[in-house]
């Protein structure tokens, strides 16, 4: 067994020695073992003892454990991690794994043998000498095999997980079953060295175009892939029409390279990675119907019409007409498009509870697109939907709606919000927009509430009002945030003394313009010109 450095990362002196008690390190080729305290000191030893494995706490004083992370891989080691977590810090794991920890433990279930799971899925695949891409993605392919034959649910660690090794780039995916058909193979077993590299080539190199996307060999003649949807494949009709391309280019390709076809299984559209097992099981269920019907891809959601017996387009098809509409800002438009849509969704026989996540995602994809592109936050959208009054994001919302009535509610709300935000007299949102702009360009200037809204001809109590409900800030606060922004960028970029800047950035009394600097940024002028990143 190779010798191996440790190094344990943790503020709490008692849960140091309760680790090195707990772990006998020595059975897992670990020889030599130091300590570090803080983040710093963390960071600090591993140039100099250079470990080949640090088990660092989350929370930690000087530097977390993810910055910990973090300015070990700038600074060119190879260390690798494990973290230390309570549930109370998954927020803090799974960004840990997003920036390169290759596992984690839960410090409630630190024991010899959690850890030595953890170490042989980070050791024993190869000696670290030969790491290299071939090996990496066999570590993935394996651990994305785990996570796709589950029968139930992903929990929030295993979420985690499966963003890291997919890449996670959008709510929305799509999985696929590929399966090859060749009757020159004398039997599956024969698949992995005939036909599974030039397959899994062929495959990868189709997926290129499609960003975030994954292969996965899952053995026989089969291939699992992943494929994310964007905001401009929302409709059934537009992911057919993407995936059929995709499946054609297969077919091509395979018959070129191995004179080969393949029959493809697709899922439903799913809006989260909690559902990954779901969607294998929907694909393998289509590709087994595509090989029975001699069809090079069958859908699991074919039986559902993109048109219903009215002909009238399904509600995926008007979420994306909805999108259009909030490209042109037309109001009526969104208003006609958004009743319409209500209507499809009170169908229960179609529209299923899963379908209706699906297409609250989709909404909401496409509402957070439309008030961003109007520089409003949609934060303010979603705490006014938001019952509980806890400010929940709305991913967070629609995780918690459970019947057809409480999904299409949401939507009704949501719609009605969107509505509202276009239909104000004169259009008030470009007006606002309008008003932005005129702070942005003018905040060097001594700006008032009237002398805006007279810029935009609209009387101050009934601007001052419209300004807060559409961008959820008052005027002052706005007129505050841009100018200690464009403050900010000043002391980073230049040497122009804190006077200089107050008066540049519309203040005239430097000790008010530190008062609101410190309440804006939580440090004086000074003391953020300071900060070594700012150096």
């Amino acid at each position: 067994m190779n010798k191996r450095r440790l190094l344990i990362a943790d503020d709490d002196a008692l849960a140091r020695i309760g680790i090195r008690t707990l772990i006998p390190f020595g059975d897992f080729g670990f020889t030599d073992i130091e300590e570090a305290a803080n983040g710093i000191e963390a960071f600090e030893k591993a140039f100099s003892f250079k470990p080949d494995l640090i088990l660092t706490d989350i929370l930690m004083p000087g530097l977390t454990g993810i910055e910990l992370i973090h300015k070990c891989h700038e600074a060119g080691m190879q260390t690798k991690f494990i973290v230390l977590s309570s549930h109370e810090d998954f927020n803090y794991v799974r960004e840990a794994l997003k920036s390169g920890a290759s596992d984690y433990i839960l410090k409630t279930e630190l024991e010899k043998k959690t850890f030595s799971r953890a170490v042989s899925r980070i050791f024993t695949v190869a000696p670290e000498s030969e790491l290299n891409t071939a090996h990496t993605e066999n570590i993935q392919e394996r651990k994305i095999r785990e996570l796709l034959f589950q029968q139930e649910e992903l929990d929030d660690i295993q979420i985690a997980q499966a963003e890291m090794l997919l890449g996670k780039q959008t709510s929305l995916f799509i999985s696929m079953i590929v399966k090859i058909v060749s009757d020159k193979l004398p039997s599956a077993e024969h698949i992995q060295d005939e036909l599974e590299s030039p397959a899994r080539n062929v495959f990868r190199e189709l997926l290129r175009g499609y960003a975030g996307s994954a292969c996965v060999y899952i053995g026989g003649r089969t291939f699992f892939m992943y494929v994310p949807l964007d905001i401009y494949h929302l409709a059934f009709a537009e992911v057919k029409k993407y995936i059929d391309q995709l499946a054609q280019n297969m077919q091509n390709m395979m018959f070129f390279t191995a004179n080969a076809a393949v029959s493809a299984g697709v899922s439903d559209i799913h809006s989260s990675l909690r559902t990954l097992p779901q969607a294998f099981v929907e694909a393998q269920n289509a590709a087994n119907k595509a090989l029975q019907k001699k069809e090079p891809v069958c859908y699991a959601g074919s039986d559902r019409p993109v048109q219903n017996a009215h002909g009238e387009h399904s509600a995926e098809s008007s979420i994306a007409c909805l999108t259009k509409a909030f490209q042109s800002l037309n109001a009526e438009q969104i208003r006609l498009i958004s009743e319409q849509l209500l209507v499809q969704l009170e169908n229960e026989a179609i529209y299923t509870p899963q379908r209706m996540q699906s297409i609250c995602y989709m909404l909401m994809l496409a509402a957070q697109n439309f008030v961003q592109n109007l520089t409003i936050d949609p934060a303010v959208i979603w705490n006014r939907l938001d019952a509980t009054g806890s400010h929940m994001l709305a991913e967070q919302q629609i995780l918690m709606l459970r019947t057809h009535d409480e999904y299409l509610n949401w939507c009704r709300n949501l719609c009605r919000e969107l509505q509202y935000i276009l239909t104000p007299e004169e259009s008030a949102v470009k007006k606002i927009i309008e008003a932005k702009n005129y702070i942005k360009q003018h905040y060097a200037e001594n700006i008032t509430l009237d002398m805006v809204a007279a810029e935009t001809g609209f009387s101050p109590g009934w601007f001052s009002k419209t300004f807060s409900k559409i961008t959820g800030n008052k005027f002052i606060d706005y007129v505050t945030f841009v100018r200690i922004s464009k403050a900010k960028e000043l002391l980073k970029t230049t040497q122009y003394k804190v006077l200089a800047i107050a008066e540049m950035v519309g203040y005239d009394n430097t000790t008010y313009f530190s008062y609101l600097f410190k309440k804006e940024t939580g440090m004086t002028p000074q003391e953020f010109r300071q900060q070594p990143q700012n150096s």
